[in-house]
């Protein structure tokens, strides 16, 4: 993954670095599109219910909004299997996940890094 997008929150870096992995697979394998959508569908539910159960724990005041994008990507992820290759899949997929992970997940992170400075036992649950 590239170094810019890391997090320093080891689950969602982990999970960010397994969309990257999921892509490479998808375009070496020349993985069909109805395939790769439901390879990225797959793993983007794990990892949005990561995210969404870290959200819900800490009480992220911009929760709604942050699973709003969460569903509108797994929507356009089943629309773009009737009409988009796998590699415009991989691209389209690629620049929304690396868009949302520099601005939401960023501030995301942001918010878990001050929460945990309050509260050092919660790092065992992160």
């Amino acid at each position: 993954m590239i170094d810019f997008l890391k997090l320093e929150i080891d689950i969602l870096d982990n999970d960010h670095q397994r969309f990257f992995e999921i892509f490479e697979q998808i375009e070496n394998d020349k993985i069909d599109v109805t395939n790769a959508v439901a390879a990225l569908k797959d793993y983007s539910r794990i990892h949005f219910a990561h995210e969404e159960q870290i959200m819900l724990l800490l009480d992220y005041p911009d929760f709604k909004s942050h699973i709003c994008l969460h569903s509108d990507f797994l929507n356009s992820l089943e629309s773009m299997k009737c009409d988009k290759t796998s590699e415009e899949l991989v691209n389209i997929s690629r620049k929304w996940l690396l868009y949302h992970i520099s601005l939401y997940d960023y501030k995301l992170a942001q918010f878990i890094k001050e929460y945990l400075k309050t509260a050092e036992s919660l790092k065992e649950i992160i």
